[in-house]
């Protein structure tokens, strides 16, 4: 799992709270990273995955959202930053296989200088590490870290009606 932000930028920060809360609940078979921006170093990282899951602020977004990624070739070559799909072409690019991947929007409203989440941002938090350890057992991560087979129906992703239960407010 990979939470990209800003911890300058208020809202923009939510990838990186969302990094630090399951890194904090040290789900079995689930590595964390908490970084400012996507960088193409991260090929070693994806390299070694079979799954990722790309947590970022999103200020389009009214809640927190999960599409799946294909690898996406970048238009033009830059050495500072790049897309998820971006990571996941070089890899392939550079003979690794892409790991399945999907991004886990958590809605931003205030990007603007600061280190405090708006109400909507928090409450994303809250789901979107909820989403993710939903999606660690999904993948068969038990509580002794064995990994158990994941029966053949049992989808990789929760289907959108359990997403959006989710965390919900009570």
């Amino acid at each position: 799992m990979i939470g990209i932000g800003s911890r300058l930028r208020n809202d923009d920060a939510a990838g990186r709270a969302v990094a630090d809360r399951v890194e904090r609940l040290r789900l079995p078979g689930v590595r964390v990273r908490s970084i400012d921006q996507l960088v193409p170093e991260l090929v070693e990282d994806l390299a070694r995955c079979t799954r990722v899951v790309f947590v970022d602020a999103d200020p389009v977004s009214t809640s927190v959202r999960l599409s799946p990624l294909v690898p996406a070739p970048a238009g033009t070559r830059t050495t500072h930053h790049a897309t998820p799909g971006q990571l996941l072409a070089l890899a392939e690019t550079v003979g690794a296989p892409a790991p399945r991947a999907v991004l886990l929007a958590v809605p931003a409203t205030d990007l603007g200088l600061g280190t405090a989440l708006s109400r909507r941002a928090a409450h994303g938090v809250r789901v979107a590490v909820t989403v993710v350890a939903a999606m660690a057992r999904a993948c068969g991560h038990t509580a002794a870290g064995a990994r158990r087979r994941r029966s053949p129906g049992r989808p990789l992703l929760p289907r959108p009606r359990q997403l959006a239960g989710l965390g919900s407010r009570r």
